[in-house]
C-alpha cells in the first residue's frame, strides 16, 4: 500500500465516521424541539458536526485526484 493509498483510506474511515456522527445529531432534532436553549445547544452541535464531515469530504477530494 503506498502513501496515497493510505492517506485516502484513513480519510475515508475518518469521513464515514463523520457522517455516521451528524446522522446521530440530526436524530435528536425533535427532541432538541422542548425549549430553545436546547434547541440551540443541538443546532450548535448538528452545525459542528456538519463542519467536520463537510472538511473531511474536502480532504479525500484531492488524495483522491492525487492518486489517480
Amino acid at each position: 500500500m503506498n502513501k496515497i493509498t493510505k492517506q485516502l483510506d484513513d480519510a475515508r474511515v475518518a469521513l464515514e465516521a463523520a457522517k455516521a456522527k451528524l446522522a446521530d445529531v440530526q436524530k435528536g432534532e425533535l427532541a432538541s424541539i422542548s425549549t430553545p436553549a436546547a434547541f440551540e445547544a443541538w443546532r450548535r452541535e448538528r452545525d459542528a458536526a456538519f463542519a467536520e464531515e463537510a472538511s473531511l469530504r474536502n480532504q479525500v477530494i484531492p488524495i483522491q485526484v492525487a492518486g489517480a
